[in-house]
């Protein structure tokens, strides 16, 4: 999959650095981390080197732009020696800029994470940076900026997340946009201190949803663009199955979710998306950008949803080994 996605090269060759490449090469990283395979880390490298290990638009507090720092992190702690330390320093400036000045919340007009695609695009790099520069105050930039979200999107009810705050008190609730929280939850706490305040939030959050999507889990194993209404757009949707299935599976490997429960939801979730994958590496039924649930076809394939269903693989493959 990752050596066919990668000679389609980006969707758009003026945006190389956008999130819709940064997700893919976020599981292409996950990947290597996994599995030590060089020609991971050389691809990675590749693609933070052709953008100069910068940001799109940069200076930008939009969590989209920062996606791409996430990589540049991963690629930066493979080897993290100062002559490496370029690879971080422009999403550092971004971050310290947001950090000096907080915009939480979920108002669109005024608020830098008011979408919860959002919760996937930037934590998880504010979360490396306290790793990298062991500076408490980016967790609790994190933590501040994340309850924010969390508090205007989240359903107790349901366990799910609307898309942003025009969808707050519907009955809508978007598989990927689900994933993207549930993602960025596992990028935070693959970081964020035991110790931090907010840690066992994260992970309540986390057992929360594992629990709200196993029901409308298909028969094929994938979830269906319209969590809750799956019958909708009645196909499986990749990019949304990929990163609840990575979610719930670093769950289970990290032993914050029962195994007994989940790891048969993780195995039909697998073999689910396996059908999906033509033989020559192509990705099929992955919804394309936009912010509601949609159909997608058999052959439609996009680079993040790639990058969804290789960070799947790479939990799978740490708990297989």
């Amino acid at each position: 999959m990752i050596p066919y996605e990668i000679q389609l090269g980006p969707e758009d060759s003026s945006w190389v650095n956008k999130w819709t490449e940064a997700t893919f090469y976020i599981g292409v990283m996950a990947a290597y981390l996994t599995t030590n395979e060089p020609s991971f880390l050389t691809d990675a490298t590749n693609w933070g080197t052709r953008n100069k290990w910068t940001l799109l638009d940069s200076p930008t507090r939009s969590a989209d732009n920062q996606c791409a720092g996430q990589v540049y992190e991963d690629t930066y702690l493979a080897n993290p020696v100062a002559s490496n330390a370029n690879m971080y320093a422009n999403l550092k400036t971004n971050i310290d800029a947001m950090v000096a000045s907080p915009k939480p919340g979920i108002s669109q007009s005024s608020s830098d994470w008011w979408w919860c695609d959002a919760l996937f695009m930037a934590p998880g790099g504010v979360s490396r940076m306290g790793k990298i520069t062991g500076d408490a105050k980016y967790f609790s930039f994190l933590d501040t900026m994340w309850a924010a979200t969390q508090k205007g999107l989240f359903d107790s009810k349901t366990g799910l997340f609307w898309r942003d705050s025009s969808f707050v008190n519907g009955t809508t609730y978007w598989s990927r946009g689900n994933g993207w929280v549930m993602g960025g939850i596992v990028r935070v706490l693959q970081y964020l201190p035991a110790t931090d305040a907010s840690h066992d939030a994260y992970v309540t959050l986390l057992k929360t949803m594992a629990a709200a999507v196993v029901p409308y889990q298909q028969t094929d194993g994938t979830w269906h663009s319209d969590l809750t209404h799956p019958t909708k757009y009645d196909n499986p949707e990749v990019s949304g199955t990929g990163l609840m299935t990575y979610a719930i599976a670093y769950g289970i490997n990290q032993g914050l979710l029962d195994r007994a429960t989940y790891l048969p939801v993780v195995i039909a979730a697998w073999n689910g998306m396996m059908k999906c994958v033509g033989t020559n590496g192509l990705v099929g039924y992955i919804q394309a950008t936009g912010s509601a649930p949609a159909a997608a076809t058999a052959t439609e394939t996009h680079d993040y949803g790639v990058g969804a269903f290789v960070l799947a693989a790479s939990e799978i493959y740490n708990m297989v080994k």
